[in-house]
Parts: structure tokens; sequence; C-alpha cells
């Protein structure tokens, strides 16, 4: 229970300062100097008054010295992102790793550093993916210096990562618990003849990979889509290309087609109810990811080419 309440904290507060970044990154603004104030009587927010969810509801989603109205979307996203976190530890982590794939006889409920390590680097990618989505429901272009820390940590990570005792395994170990998808020797062609990649050399070229598959899709979707898609591109490529650097290129390519189809349905009964739709592609984006990485382990028994 402890660790729950810990969790769904830690995760509102990271969601506080994801609301910073939605506003703050497209203005180019600072994401840490200066601190919060009310844009009408411009009075600094006391920390006291920026306690997320639980200040809203205590000010009366107001402001407390001028009443200016607070809108409700800012303990929304606090509470989103706590229930993410929740959610993910829970089946990540806690459980064991019981939603990856090729864990199922290494299990540490709770207690493996490398799955609580591999949580937080999938927790990244979805924060930065909500962000995005936020920004482009706002109807502004998503700032590219938003998803760079991210791609460096993606391209870093698994080099690093790979290196560590606790999860240094041989290649041919399935379970590896860094790495997206499982990575045999790579062969040549159809030949014998593999490469002989080191166990960090075999997950950057795996994260590789699946950053040009993300990309190549990107372009794809704005090539064949509509117009608005393809106006759109520049701004949301690097989604795409984020989710194949950390979950893969098979993940990648799973999760941008249900996405695509949810996108593609969403739109048509938006327009049919109320005519226009305000769910962005990267809100698409964002779901799918989530989900995938929900019932990741469950999705390879029926699509086994996502662990190829």
């Amino acid at each position: 229970m402890l660790l729950a309440i810990w969790i769904w904290s830690f995760g509102a507060n990271v969601g506080s300062f994801m609301n910073v970044v939605i506003f703050r990154v497209p203005a180019g603004m600072s994401v840490v100097y200066p601190g919060s104030k009310c844009p009408k009587c411009l009075n600094h927010i006391a920390w006291y008054d920026n306690i997320p969810i639980l200040s809203w509801l205590w000010l009366r989603a107001q402001c407390r010295h001028c009443a200016l109205p607070i809108s409700s979307r800012y303990p929304t996203i606090e509470a989103v992102v706590a229930a993410v976190f929740l959610t993910l530890a829970f089946v990540q982590p806690v459980s064991g790793g019981m939603n990856l794939p090729y864990l199922n006889d290494h299990h540490h409920r709770g207690l493996d550093v490398a799955l609580w390590l591999m949580y937080a680097y999938h927790v990244l990618l979805l924060c930065v993916l909500i962000c995005a989505a936020m920004i482009r429901y706002d109807r502004q272009r998503t700032p590219n210096r938003l998803y760079i820390p991210a791609l460096f940590i993606g391209l870093v990570a698994p080099s690093i990562w790979s290196l560590l005792p606790l999860i240094r395994v041989d290649l041919q170990f399935n379970w590896f618990p860094l790495r997206p998808v499982a990575f045999h020797a790579v062969h040549y062609m159809d030949g014998p003849i593999s490469w002989n990649l080191t166990a960090w050399q075999a997950e950057l070229c795996n994260s590789l990979i699946g950053l040009v598959v993300g990309l190549s899709l990107a372009v794809l979707l704005s090539r064949f889509g509509k117009s608005e898609r393809r106006r759109l591109l520049p701004a949301e490529a690097p989604a795409v290309a984020l989710i194949g650097l950390y979950l893969g290129w098979q993940a990648v390519c799973l999760i941008v087609a249900i996405a695509s189809v949810g996108d593609l349905l969403f739109t048509v009964i938006s327009r049919v109810s109320s005519g226009r739709s305000r769910i962005p592609w990267t809100g698409q984006l964002a779901t799918t990811t989530f989900i995938f990485l929900l019932l990741w382990g469950w999705l390879i028994e029926f699509f086994p080419w996502l662990g190829a």
C-alpha cells in the first residue's frame, strides 16, 4: 500500500512538471526558471498551492490571490500520469515482469533492479509521448527539443545497461531484461555466417533499426496519408522514431498500425457527431504504446513475429 501511494505521488509530481513542459517548451521558455505564477495577478505560486491534484481541490480551482479559475486540465494530466506510473509499475517490476516477453522464468517480484530500470525507461517514453500529444492537442507544433533528451537516452542506455553485471547475459538468452525484443545472432542474407556482435553492439544495433523503421513509417504515412498528416510530419515523425528506438522495430510496426486504425475511427466518429476531431495522432500513439506495454508478453502469443 505504501509503495502504491509513493508511486502515485511521484507520478502526480511528474505530471505536474509535464504541465510546465507542455506550456513552456512550445513557447521556447525554460522549464526550470522562473517559477510558476498566476497569469493574471502575477503572484508566484507557493509550494503548498502547487501540490498535484490536492492543491487544485483545496483552492476550489481558483487562484488564492485573485480567484482566477484554474483549468481542470492540470489535475487531470497529473492524475492520468499518476495512473500510468502506478499501473505500469504493478504490471512490470512489482509483478516480476509479467508483461514483458521472455521473462516467464526470471521473476523477482518487486526486487529486480533491472526491471525497475526498464520501467523507468518505458515511463520516460510514455511521458514524452503524452507531452507531445498535449502540445498537438493545443494545435501547436512539437519542438524537437522535447525529444532530444529521450533520443539520447534511448541510444546510450542499451550500451551502458548491457555492461551491468546484474543484467549481463549471453546473447542467446531470450529473457535479457533490457532488450526491447529478443536479438539472436545477426546473419548475412540467409547464410550461416553471423556478425558475432557483442551484447551491447546487438542492443545498439537493434535500437538503431527500430529508430530507422519508425522514421520510415512516419514518412510512408505522410506520403500516402491525408494532406493534414503531411503537414504534421516534421512534428510527429520523432514520436514514431522514439517508439521504434525504445521498443524495437517489431513493436513500432504494430503500434503504428493500431494507432492508424484508431485515428481513422475517431476521425470518422467525431466528424459525424461534431464535425472535427480533437484527438491528435500522437495521442493515439501514446495510448496504443501504453496498452502495448501492458500486453506485450501476451501479444507475442498472437503475433509471434513481435519476438522474431
